[in-house]
């Protein structure tokens, strides 16, 4: 399969995320997200670390929300994150 330059940058900007997150996430939850961009599964993986987020209760920052969202709205999977994902943005301080 040829990789398009619109497939390369999603792929980017999710791994992107994923390195953003890092730090929230257990080597196994960054390695199952990880695995799925290895597969060119890139809305698996936006929503699984979608999903990671709302499931763990875990505290993003609100510009990793709307990046999550952006990309979604791109991939056309906005139905598929979870339900109520932009509480979990949270400012620093």
């Amino acid at each position: 399969m040829m990789a398009t330059p619109d497939f390369e940058e999603i792929r980017g900007r999710v791994r992107g995320l994923l390195i953003a997150l890092g730090p929230i996430l257990s080597s196994d939850e960054a390695g199952e997200v990880d695995e799925l961009l290895e597969h060119a599964e890139l809305g698996e993986g936006l929503r699984t670390l979608a999903w990671l987020i709302v499931e763990e209760e875990k505290v993003v920052a609100p510009a990793d929300i709307r990046e999550i969202e952006s990309l979604a709205v791109r991939m056309g999977i906005v139905d598929e994150l979870p339900p109520g994902l932009s509480q979990y943005g949270v400012d620093d301080g």
